[in-house]
């Protein structure tokens, strides 16, 4: 478990301001994003260092004083004004822009009439750049970034923080819509989920570099290809995944599926498909004939020669062999 890791995860669906209509999405997607966050294949992330404010909990809905006081508490109990290796920052529910550069959730109690009641995501991740409580800072913002008038930038619930020799901090950004666009919610059977969630979460579970790790740019890479969700959603979004450093968010190297390729004729396998779409590197086996491929869960065509192969790989430990 990462016991210097931590995250503040918020998902919002009711409002106090009538003019803001009820969301169905973000407190499951909340949910969803706490799973994987502290699931030990995922970012491993200790339940006990995981702050949840989403929908569907005993408590009201999070209002601007307990988003803050989550922040606060964060801060608060540090050593020499470090708090730990990494924190993760999870924003689901309605939001602004003020600009180019911004995506602000609102709190429960903020809207049109209570302006200053919001996160400015961008802001207060900064506020960790300078600050170097972590080392490494990442932010999911689900929500939109539309420009409504004119809204303040909220400021950070602490004093800024001024070091005499400033630490590189290292972050990763995803936001779920271009600036002055909308984040969608996609509708289904099973609950209505943000589009930008559901594929946030196939590729910190499948986006895979070829050493097997899911890392900052091969979440990026996957964003760069349209994930399998509704492809008008995605086109009217324009997610984004931008980051300063090159973050392994897992490593399952072990738990990748083995794959055996046989092959007769001598001619050398090429292996596509599976997260991302992308063609996956294949070794050289102990045996004539034989190669091999470690793969994540996935659909994947293999070719050789004039003869493919189509197959399906769970993802978990193990070999599969597939013959030519």
């Amino acid at each position: 478990m990462g016991t210097s890791d931590y995250a503040i995860v918020i998902g919002i669906e009711r409002y106090d301001d009538p003019g803001l209509g009820v969301l169905k999405g973000p407190g499951r997607d909340a949910r969803r994003f706490c799973e994987w966050v502290t699931d030990p294949g995922g970012g491993a992330v200790s339940p006990d260092n995981v702050v949840v404010l989403a929908a569907e909990e005993p408590e009201p809905e999070a209002n601007i004083q307990r988003i803050e006081q989550a922040f606060v508490k964060l801060c608060q109990s540090t050593t020499n004004r470090y708090r730990g290796r990494r924190l993760y920052i999870y924003l689901a529910g309605h939001g602004i822009a003020q600009n180019a550069h911004e995506a602000s959730m609102l709190a429960a109690d903020g809207g049109r009439n209570e302006r200053e009641r919001h996160v400015p995501g961008w802001h207060w991740l900064n506020w960790f750049l300078e600050s170097a409580y972590f080392d490494e800072v990442v932010l999911f913002s689900d929500c939109c970034r539309t420009v409504d008038g004119q809204w303040p930038v909220r400021a950070f619930p602490l004093p800024q923080v001024k070091r005499g020799s400033p630490k590189r901090v290292h972050w990763v950004r995803g936001y779920a819509a271009r600036y002055g666009g909308m984040a969608l919610e996609l509708r289904s059977d099973g609950g209505d989920r943000g589009a930008f969630t559901e594929a946030l979460m196939e590729a910190l579970r499948g986006a895979r570099n070829e050493d097997g790790d899911v890392t900052a740019s091969s979440v990026a890479a996957y964003f760069n290809t349209p994930p399998e969700v509704e492809s008008v959603a995605w086109r009217d979004q324009e997610p984004s995944i931008v980051f300063s450093g090159d973050l392994v968010f897992s490593s399952r190297r072990a738990s990748h599926t083995s794959v055996h390729l046989l092959v007769k004729g001598g001619a050398r396998p090429v292996v596509e498909g599976g997260p991302g779409q992308r063609q996956w590197k294949v070794r050289e086996g102990d045996l004539p004939g034989e190669y091999r491929v470690d793969l994540p869960r996935g659909l994947y065509a293999a070719s050789a020669g004039d003869a493919e192969r189509f197959f399906k790989v769970s993802g978990e430990p193990g070999d599969f062999h597939v013959s030519f």
